[in-house]
């Protein structure tokens, strides 16, 4: 394929040209004849609150989308709050669109196994976006497809392994904390638990850091209304991890 970037950063776009792309800040420099856009963008909340998730961007993307080619397979990869992509198929996108959902998923110090070619989720808005996608990302790509009925689980989905991944280390980081306090090593307490062919507790390192891991839980709390298992982990993951970093700066 002739693959175009396009990024509002410019040291993304100075990355992607290091890469042999052809990136642009300038959308209109985007050809108008472009068959597939894959959307990686970073969906958050707004600055001050975490009910309303700040879609601004993607709405702005989905619009300029629109003005280039309104009969392209649009897919959008990026971590979205459940009913994301219906909101922008019905609001934004043509009916002539072609819509799916494929949660990101990658891991840079094990690209191998789990990086662009791995099994991925995928969801459509309907049955000829379905069609579409498939034959782009399977047949094309050959990037093995999980399928699910509904363009809302998919969105589900990854939210929740990244809401699971996040209650893990809450959970390794606190057990850290009973060991440090009863002079017992959680290092070698891990090791033993770990020999469980069920069990895989994480290292306890600095916390829940990051851009992801704390936004998509919220995600999740959002979309459930209320979890008592899940916020309270949130809640002490977010307070650690800021006890930790004031430790870190002095």
């Amino acid at each position: 394929f002739e693959v175009f970037g396009y990024d509002i950063d410019p040291k993304a776009v100075k990355f992607a040209k290091s890469r042999g792309i052809k990136a642009f800040e300038e959308w209109d420099k985007i050809p108008s004849d472009i068959g597939v856009f894959i959307i990686c963008i970073y969906v958050g909340f707004g600055k001050d609150t975490l009910v309303r998730p700040d879609l601004s961007s993607l709405k702005d993307l989905c619009q300029k989308i629109m003005r280039k080619n309104k009969e392209c397979l649009v897919s959008i990869e990026s971590t979205l709050p459940v009913g994301t992509c219906r909101k922008m198929y019905k609001e934004i996108l043509s009916s002539k669109t072609f819509l799916i959902h494929v949660p990101h998923r990658w891991y840079e110090k094990e690209q191998e196994e789990h990086g662009v070619n791995q099994v991925r989720v995928f969801g459509a808005i309907n049955a000829e976006s379905r069609k579409r996608g498939l034959e782009f990302y399977e047949e094309r790509l050959s990037i093995p497809m999980h399928q699910v009925s509904s363009i809302e689980l998919a969105e589900l989905s990854k939210i929740l392994e990244q809401a699971f991944r996040y209650v893990q280390i809450a959970f390794a980081e606190e057990v850290k904390l009973v060991c440090d306090g009863k002079g017992m090593s959680f290092k070698e307490l891990r090791d033993a638990v770990n020999t469980k062919w069920n069990i895989d507790m994480p290292d306890a390192l600095e916390g829940i850091g990051g851009h992801c891991l704390p936004k998509d839980i919220n995600f999740y709390l959002l979309f459930a209304n209320f979890d008592p298992v899940i916020a309270c982990a949130s809640i002490f993951a977010d307070s650690l991890y800021k006890q930790k970093r004031r430790e870190k700066n002095g």
